[in-house]
């Protein structure tokens, strides 16, 4: 157990580095979040490519098709990450990204008729609390709406992706299925490179090959993070893994507020002692909220 939980810490130190990538990459080289798909896809390309070559073993065509577009509601998942992280602080965005498991057991209530415990409902009602202290904002910069509706569609998307693709990967196995997945991503950023191929020129070209290694060093870390999560969920509880793993927003925090203090021209966010306690709680509500809906 100790070691699943070490492990399940590291992955969400690894997400937390990944986040904080993705949000100077975007706001200092990139005025089209999209742009950067062919760039994030590359690394799944090659990880997918590696892992289905390795565990080859043929899908029934139902099931790749069905493992197909979850996959494609993967991408989309991303594509809303980047728009939602492009113009508000990444340390109000990505915590709200722990909305995900209040999605997921809604999901699970409505299409399968899954009973919550009562731990669960005082999870959800932490986590829904926990977004909404998060969201709001009443000095500074006016909170971006947009940015909290991607988010949770963000969410959402990954959510129902999840739940659907948790019986495939159980039957099949969870490399082969999770190599598709990439290898599935990484074909819809390059085929989403004949649609903006010309801002993607426009962006290697402005910032050279610097954004190149920022975003597919990110995603190596997110990819990083995912394996190592899996082998803390094969050892220990998986709900419980994911749960341990939300120091990903803690240590995100805590990251940005440093970076922040020391090199506002890399990353700014406000810094004054009401922001510092309302994101403290929130993040503390969300992922006291997560726990319980593990239970």
């Amino acid at each position: 157990m100790t070691l699943a939980i070490s492990l399940a810490l590291v992955a969400g130190l690894l997400w937390a580095i990944s986040n904080i990538i993705d949000k100077i990459a975007l706001t200092k080289y990139v005025r089209n979040p999209f742009a950067v798909m062919p760039a994030v896809s590359m690394m799944s390309l090659i990880v997918g490519t590696v892992i289905v070559t390795i565990n080859y073993q043929p899908y029934p065509e139902g099931i790749f098709w069905r493992l197909a577009f979850f996959a494609a509601l993967n991408f989309l998942s991303i594509v809303f990450y980047f728009f939602a992280l492009k113009d508000e602080e990444v340390s109000r965005m990505v915590p709200l990204y722990g909305t995900t498991p209040v999605f997921m057991v809604l999901i699970e209530l409505i299409a399968f008729g899954t009973k919550l415990s009562i731990w669960q409902y005082w999870g959800v009602a932490a986590v829904v609390i926990g977004a909404i202290v998060l969201s709001w904002k009443t000095s500074g910069l006016k909170f971006n709406k947009k940015g909290l509706f991607l988010i949770l569609g963000s969410s959402i998307t990954w959510a129902v992706a999840v739940v659907f693709l948790t019986d495939i990967l159980d039957t099949y196995g969870y490399w082969l299925g999770w190599g598709w997945v990439e290898l599935v991503i990484g074909v819809l950023g390059m085929i989403s490179l004949i649609f903006i191929r010309q801002e993607f020129i426009r962006v290697v070209k402005s910032s050279g090959r610097k954004i190149l290694y920022l975003i597919m060093s990110s995603q190596l870390f997110s990819i990083s993070a995912k394996a190592i999560l899996f082998f803390a969920a094969v050892s220990w509880v998986a709900s419980l893994s994911s749960a341990v793993a939300s120091d990903q927003f803690i240590l995100l925090f805590l990251f940005s507020l440093l970076i922040s203090w020391k090199y506002p021209q890399i990353l700014k966010e406000e810094i004054n002692p009401r922001i510092i306690i309302q994101k403290t709680i929130s993040i503390l509500l969300i992922i006291a909220g997560i726990f319980l809906i593990s239970l």
